[in-house]
Order: structure tokens, then C-alpha cells, then sequence
């Protein structure tokens, strides 16, 4: 048996890991998407920061053996818009290294998703955040 689920990690709230480290021959944590964009979240927010994967496989190597563990992360990022009313982009690598290569843009990786929106301008448009862990 193959499982597949999407990793909103809330620990021992989200997926029964151990059950599922028993009896499914492989287990697949797709770890992306963490501020999924999505009418509910709009604006900016972090895709997959270490910190998140750290702590998901904290948690899942102690319930699931390493031999059935598998884990899917992202290869692209979000052209995220100005204006949370038009869709994002999806962005890849290729496309990242030209924007970092002709365009020079300020590269900012948050580690901290409340220090992300205290820099976030003050708007209606931040309403919808979602809890992160």
C-alpha cells in the first residue's frame, strides 16, 4: 500500500503517522504549500522554509521507519503579485536565476512566518492569515 497526503503538520493533530508507518509500505509527505495561494490566503507567504521541513521530519522519523519515509519538496517558488485580487505565478528555477541575474532583486528568506507579517503592510488584505503550527 502507497499513501500520499498533503503535510498541513499540526503533529499528532494532523495524520495518524504511526498507524500509517505500520501498515503502508511507503508513506509520501508532500511538504510544500505551506502558505498555500488560494482565495482564503492572499498575498505572500513561505512555501516550504527549513524550519517547517526540520520540524516535519522531527516528528515523522520517530513514527514512521526511514526505509518507508519519502518526502516531496518544492522546485519553485511564487511571483507573487502586488495586488492580492490577480493570481500568483509559479516560478522556476530557471526563471528564479534570471530574475536574480538581470533583474538584481532583494533576496529575503524569513525564518520566523510572524516576523514575515510584521513586515507585511497593515491592510485588509492580511485578514485571512493562516496558523502556522
Amino acid at each position: 500500500m502507497q499513501v500520499d497526503f498533503y503535510e498541513a503538520y499540526r503533529g499528532q493533530l494532523s495524520h495518524d503517522y504511526e498507524f500509517l508507518g505500520k501498515v503502508a509500505d511507503k508513506v509520501k509527505i508532500m511538504a510544500y504549500e505551506l502558505h498555500p495561494r488560494k482565495n482564503a490566503f492572499p498575498g505572500p507567504g513561505p512555501q516550504a522554509p527549513s524550519w517547517w521541513i526540520e520540524r516535519i521530519l522531527e516528528y515523522s522519523t520517530k513514527k514512521i521507519p526511514n526505509s518507508k519515509l519519502y518526502m516531496a519538496i518544492p522546485t519553485y517558488g511564487y511571483d507573487w503579485p502586488l495586488n492580492c485580487d490577480i493570481p500568483s505565478k509559479a516560478v522556476f528555477y530557471s526563471r528564479a536565476q534570471y530574475i536574480k541575474t538581470n533583474w538584481n532583486p532583494r533576496i529575503e528568506e524569513p525564518t520566523d512566518v510572524v516576523q514575515i507579517f510584521k513586515n507585511a503592510r497593515k491592510s485588509g488584505d492580511w485578514i485571512y492569515l493562516r496558523p502556522y503550527l
